[in-house]
Formats: C-alpha cells, sequence, structure tokens
C-alpha cells in the first residue's frame, strides 16, 4: 500500500493566512475587524496592545485575550492554541510584532542572553521563532496577522511630511509565509497587497 495519496487540488478547505503591515495610525487592527467581519465565523483576537481592540467590541463581535509580557514565542503559540480549543472559526493577532521585539520576545532575549558570541545565541533562539511561524501556518482556522511598520517619514506631494511603513517590525521574510500581505498607509488606510497567492487584490489600491 502507498504511503501518499494524491488528490485534486481545489480551493476548497484552504485557510486564509493574512498579514496587515502598517506604520501606527494605518489601521491595522480597523482592517483586520473588517476582514475578519466578511470571512464570518465565530472571531477571536489576541491583543497585546493594551485592550486597545475592545474600543472596537462595535464594529465585530469578537472574543479577545489580552497577552501582555513577556512576548515569548512559546506564549504566543499558547494562546493560538488556545483559540484552536474553543473552536474559532477566524483569529487575529494583533500584534505579532512584539513576539519579536517586544520585553520578553526574540530580539529582547537576545539582547539579555549571557555572552556575546551571537552565533550561539541564534541556534537556541531560531527554532523557538520558527516554532511560532509553524504555529501560524497550520493553525486550524483563518488567521489574520497585524505587525507594525518599519515607521519612515518622506514628504508628500505637497511637501508635508507622510509616515510610511518600511517592512514589518519582525524578522525578515516573514511576510512572505502569508496567503496575502497588505501595506497599509497611514494617511489614507488605503490597502496594497506586496503578496497576492489568491490573484484577487492585483492592482486593487482601497480600504479593506
Amino acid at each position: 500500500m502507498a504511503e501518499f495519496t494524491f488528490e485534486k487540488a481545489t480551493r476548497r478547505g484552504v485557510k486564509l493566512r493574512v498579514a496587515l503591515i502598517g506604520p501606527s495610525g494605518s489601521g491595522k487592527t480597523m482592517s483586520a475587524m473588517r476582514l475578519a467581519k466578511g470571512i464570518g465565523g465565530l472571531v477571536a483576537l489576541i491583543d497585546t496592545e493594551n485592550r486597545r481592540a475592545r474600543h472596537y467590541s462595535d464594529v465585530l463581535d469578537f472574543d479577545t485575550l489580552d497577552l501582555g509580557p513577556p512576548f515569548s514565542p512559546e506564549r504566543y503559540v499558547a494562546a493560538m492554541a488556545a483559540s484552536a480549543e474553543a473552536g474559532h472559526e477566524v483569529l487575529i493577532v494583533d500584534s505579532s510584532s512584539h513576539e519579536w521585539m517586544g520585553p520578553g520576545g526574540i530580539l529582547w532575549d537576545l539582547d539579555h542572553m549571557d555572552g556575546s558570541n551571537n552565533f550561539a545565541k541564534w541556534r537556541l533562539l531560531t527554532p523557538r521563532h520558527m516554532a511560532f511561524i509553524d504555529a501560524m501556518i497550520r493553525h486550524p482556522a483563518h488567521l489574520i496577522v497585524t505587525m507594525r511598520g518599519k515607521d519612515m517619514y518622506v514628504l508628500d506631494e505637497k511637501n508635508r511630511p507622510e509616515k510610511i511603513g518600511m517592512g514589518p517590525q519582525q524578522r525578515e521574510g516573514l511576510e512572505y509565509e502569508f496567503t496575502v500581505a497588505f501595506n497599509i498607509a497611514q494617511s489614507t488606510h488605503i490597502a496594497s497587497a506586496s503578496k497576492d497567492n489568491t490573484r484577487l487584490f492585483q492592482n486593487v489600491y482601497e480600504q479593506l
């Protein structure tokens, strides 16, 4: 008997993995709420932003878990597992940047580990971060993950400073683990897809 069985590929049963990347004030949380409402089903939100998502409880009916420091990858993984066990059909992680650079996150641990050999430190830290990524990829619900943008100021057409996000405050390349990755502008809240496996958002620029 063959160990592996092939089946005809369809879009049925495929869970979304959506990344929302933008500077502070770009509307990542509101965009996540709108997406979750559009997907439908029982929604949960892991809140690392000091209960800020509760301000949007009039926009979306959702369960919330307040995740404070330490923001270790293990605590994120446990929180996502608790959501899966509770049967949530959509999970919002707001935000994942704390796992990378918040108190108790990967970079925090790097700075607070004994010794000066960063190569040896990363041998311990990388598997922990990869377990966090694997938990997101294999989560049984639709997943919407916000990431803070690396803020940078540029001048707009009227020579006024405008803050934009230059990639996520996360390990480089994390956005490519997702089905769709949106960059959200601060001033307009307009989203553009930097990666889109669905091919639904090519050349589409609008608020989510």
